[in-house]
């Protein structure tokens, strides 16, 4: 009897741990086809929307600006991972890449600072895959709006890089 009651106990405290273990948590996210694109990418048609993520169009090169809103999540806590989702084709070689940046702009000022970056050259993947990078900053929607800028960048029709998503996580 009284090893069954240990047993059951240890069975007991060993959930309490497990359920304890680092698990990321998003606090707010978008996929690719959520973000708004900017000036010369609406201009000259270089994006193309497909299946909730953003890819050149066929033939188009160059860069393509997306603009992600971050919103206030009440009750969540501060997160401290920028992820991204994407692919691109060139792996690490500098001549395409996708880079996300948290932004943060102050409501009385507009004075923006860079909070985090994550760039595709940073990594050797060149298949669909999903990166973070840490950060330490709390996040005060009372004084400051948020945004992430994505831009995707290819020199040549034969790189591929597309934009899957991005969030914000706590870990």
């Amino acid at each position: 009897m009284t090893i069954r009651v240990l047993a059951r106990v240890l069975a007991f405290v060993a959930t309490l741990f497990a359920s304890h273990v680092a698990v990321a948590q998003d606090y707010w996210s978008s996929m690719g086809a959520g973000c708004v694109p900017a000036g010369k990418s609406v201009q000259d048609d270089q994006y193309l929307v497909a299946g909730g993520t953003v890819r050149h169009q066929v033939g188009k090169v160059g860069m393509i600006t997306l603009f992600c809103s971050v919103h206030y999540n009440q009750g969540a806590p501060n997160p401290n991972r920028l992820r991204l989702l994407y692919r691109d084709s060139t792996g690490h070689d500098g001549i395409a890449f996708v880079r996300a940046q948290l932004i943060k702009m102050d409501s009385l000022t507009s004075v923006i600072s860079v909070i985090a970056a994550l760039h595709s050259d940073s990594f050797v993947d060149m298949v669909m895959t999903r990166k973070e990078f840490a950060f330490v900053h709390t996040l005060d929607f009372a004084n400051s709006y948020y945004f992430v800028r994505v831009d995707l960048y290819r020199a040549d029709t034969s790189q591929d890089v597309i934009f899957g998503g991005v969030s914000l996580a706590t870990m």
